[in-house]
């Protein structure tokens, strides 16, 4: 198989797993594979479950749902749990280990298949009837962390890593893997934040011995066992939580890096993965920055095809090594699958850009956002500025810059500009949302968009007297349409 481009991840539970009525009929077992062929997914990444316990035959952890004789009432997810348990179970007891049945298929299929293992999980070791906690951490809560990442386990402990390494072990050398990834974005919380910096040799000591058991087991094998990682966005971020993701990759104990962020699945144009391409210039690492599938101020609405379109066109634009979906798409998606891997089939298709909005848990990584953004007030405001990554610069396009607006009036003055060049006020068109929140709609001159960086400016010049309360610009987004061109 040539240079890798599409990488779709299934947590092998909410469209797997959890999904199928018991016992798992064999098709079923290989759904996953089957809902990608024949698309341009050409690598296949399945997580190991929720990431304490597996989903598979293992012989050195826990699997998923073994050590409950009942499924009592957790929190609504009782006959999830319930239904995964006897699915896995239903296929060893017919000599069938769940992970061989992918990996045959998806082989089958010539898609590559990457095993992915979280590292970090956060749970109550007292809560023993949770389907997510696991005997290994019930029985040592002595080796979990007390402050931010309560639960997690302290990696200054060998025995907390010795849990996870061997886990890693088995997988390459009992399975027919062609890639594995080190999921170190999940929970991030290694060690105690003020000891996170001081302790990162420890990470970086454990990852070269993955390094090393990955590259016996590809010698042994006879063909190569890629190894990467899922790191979070930004370098600051990594290093806060104990991750020297630079000496990874100066050492070359990666062969891929995945920039991603949990919980904050909003799609971002912007995403901030250049720091890495520019570490791996001179090595063997390639950058699979993750396209996320959500739209914040769409109320985390799933991308559209135009979302994802922009999402893409701007990765590849960025000089991304290829495109990794951490999230199955929606089902009347699936053509995506066959286009976004490709920037030229990309090129004059429909694209929504959207700034992404501060998360949180992103804000946390150190992943930030300008928006939402209070806006100043005053005659001389020469506005405030938000930045808007774009992979088109056409003249031939039609394009829209779309803003909202709360706490706002039509007898608002305001300048708005692209890139300083001011947007005609006359041409806007308002659609009032409720009673304090609009979205406005402005043409945009051809030749105003350009390739990489533009400059969304906001000036509010003048509001009613009476009228105390600032205008907050909740979100930015740019479309663009090409010339549709008919089969005659």
């Amino acid at each position: 198989m040539g240079k890798r481009r599409l990488l779709y991840y299934d947590d092998a539970r909410h469209t797997y797993m959890y999904c199928y009525e018991p016992p798992m009929r064999l098709e079923d077992a290989r759904a996953p594979i089957d809902a990608i062929a024949g698309t341009s997914v050409d690598t296949f990444v399945y997580g190991f479950g929720a990431g304490p316990t597996m989903f598979h035959h293992t012989q050195v952890g826990e699997i998923w749902g073994e050590r409950f004789d009942r499924f009592a009432p957790n929190h609504g997810w009782s006959v999830y749990a319930w239904r995964a348990h006897e699915n896995i179970k239903s296929l060893i007891d017919r000599g069938l280990d769940p992970l061989n049945v992918l990996i045959e298929h998806a082989h089958e299929k010539n898609i590559q298949f990457f095993a992915s293992l979280r590292q970090s999980h956060s749970m109550d070791p007292k809560d023993v009837e949770n389907h997510f906690n696991w005997q290994f951490r019930i029985d040592h809560p002595e080796w979990c962390l007390t402050g931010p990442g309560e639960y997690c386990f302290n990696w200054i402990h060998p025995e907390v890593r010795a849990e996870r390494f061997a886990l890693i072990e088995e997988t390459v050398q009992r399975y027919d893997i062609d890639g594995f990834e080190v999921d170190w974005v999940f929970d991030a919380h290694y060690f105690e934040p003020d000891q996170a910096q001081t302790n990162a040799q420890i990470l970086t000591d454990y990852m070269r011995d993955v390094r090393k058991v990955v590259d016996k087991a590809a010698q042994k094998r006879g063909r190569p066992i890629a190894l990467g990682a899922r790191v979070l966005p930004t370098a600051d971020g990594n290093r806060k939580v104990g991750l020297e993701v630079a000496s990874w990759i100066e050492q070359n104990l990666l062969d891929f890096v995945v920039p991603n962020v949990y919980e904050d699945r909003q799609i971002d144009s912007d995403f901030p993965f250049e720091w890495l391409l520019k570490l791996s210039q001179s090595n063997r690492c390639e950058v699979y920055p993750a396209l996320q599938c959500r739209v914040e101020s769409h109320k985390e609405q799933p991308a559209t095809a135009a979302h994802f379109c922009a999402g893409a066109a701007a990765y590849w634009s960025k000089g991304a090594d290829a495109l990794y979906l951490p999230w199955p798409i929606e089902t009347d998606q699936r053509h995506l699958l066959s286009i976004i891997g490709d920037p030229e089939l990309l090129e004059e298709l429909p694209k929504h850009y959207v700034v992404r909005r501060k998360s949180e848990v992103a804000e946390r990584h150190m992943y930030d956002s300008p928006l939402s953004l209070t806006l100043t007030t005053g005659l001389d405001s020469p506005g405030q500025i938000v930045p808007l990554y774009l992979a088109d610069a056409s003249d031939v396009a039609r394009v829209t810059l779309r803003l909202q607006l709360s706490e706002t009036t039509t007898h608002d003055a305001m300048t708005v500009s692209l890139n300083g060049q001011a947007l005609a006020a006359d041409t806007c068109w308002r659609t009032t949302i409720g009673f304090a929140k609009a979205w406005l709609d402005f043409p945009v001159p051809r030749g105003a968009i350009r390739r990489g960086q533009n400059e969304v400016g906001v000036a509010v010049h003048r509001r009613p007297e009476n009228l105390d309360a600032q205008v907050v610009l909740e979100s930015v987004e740019l479309k663009v349409e090409y010339p549709q061109h008919e089969a005659s």
